[in-house]
Order: C-alpha cells, then structure tokens, then sequence
C-alpha cells in the first residue's frame, strides 16, 4: 500500500502545519519516502523469489532432461536443496503439465519413477535458457561495472606495482 502525503492530512481530519512549524509535513515525507522504499524492497524481494524459482525449474528442467531415471533424493543433493523442497517442484513441474511420472516396481518393493519432459516442459525449458541467459548477462554487465568502479577508486599504481592473476584479470576486464 502506497501512502499518498495528501490522504495523510486527509486521514487526519485536515490538520494544519500552522502552530507545528512544518513537522506534519516533514512526517508526511517521510513516511511518504518511507512507503516507497518499502514498496521497492518488497518488489526486489519478489522478484529474487521468482527468478530462485526460476532457476530451481530450469535447473531441474535442465537435469531431468539428460538423466530422466534420477531419484529425487539424487536431484536434490545436486541442486543443494532439501528432499521436500524437490518433492515440491517435482510434483509443481507435474501440476504444470511440464514433466509426466512414470512409476515403475522396482527391486525390494520400491517404487522407481521416470521424469519425462512433456512438449510442453521442452517449450518452457527452451524459454527458461533465454531468460536465465538474459539475467545472466545483465549480472555479467553489472559485475563488469562495479569491477571497473573499484579498480578506479583504488590507486591505479597498486595495480601497476604488481604481476599477479588478480591484476591480469582485472586489466582484461577494463
């Protein structure tokens, strides 16, 4: 909810400023300002939600693709997240139609699946990598500039004393 420094006062019941030497307007301000930042926090932290999403799906996508007989428990170790959190996407990525389960009898009395991508799961994987590598190289770029940044604060001499990797690759990179 965005607060509007006009429908503070409205809110209010129409206070004046007059014998307060501006401090409602300066506390409408800020709690204007204050709102907003919060509005753009909570959309920043959407959005790294949806692209940690993102990438778990085309991760997943990705693996599922090259090995479809994987256990779940073998995804999830590879992917660095817990048992029930695959279980999650698994059955999500099912739910969207983009993968299909197949269960099989296996030794012991288990019970083995495949995971088969659909027509559908291939479409979304193939969107998935353009935007994963769109993301990507907007990172890259954005690297590149604070790399740049810090290598111009710092003294450039420090730079120019020594020979190491770090110099060699710095230099490649400006």
């Amino acid at each position: 909810m965005c607060l509007d420094p006009n429908s503070l006062t409205q809110e209010t019941g129409g206070i004046s400023t007059g014998n307060r030497g501006g401090e409602l307007d300066r506390w409408q301000h800020n709690a204007y300002k204050y709102s907003l930042d919060k509005q753009r926090s909570i959309t920043y932290i959407v959005h790294a939600m949806r692209n940690y999403e993102q990438e778990i799906h085309y991760r997943l996508l990705k693996m599922l693709s090259k090995e479809p007989n994987i256990t779940q428990r073998d995804m999830a170790k590879r992917m660095g997240i817990s048992l029930g959190k695959m279980n999650y996407c698994v059955n999500e990525l099912a739910a969207k139609a983009w993968i299909k389960v197949i269960s099989f009898k296996g030794a012991k009395n288990r019970t083995l699946y495949a995971y088969i991508l659909t027509p559908k799961g291939m479409q979304e994987k193939a969107g998935m990598t353009l935007s994963f590598l769109k993301r990507k190289l907007v990172e890259y770029e954005e690297i590149k500039k604070q790399i740049k940044e810090l290598y111009y604060e710092t003294e450039e001499k420090v730079f120019d004393d020594s020979d190491s990797e770090l110099i060699v690759a710095v230099k490649k990179i400006i």
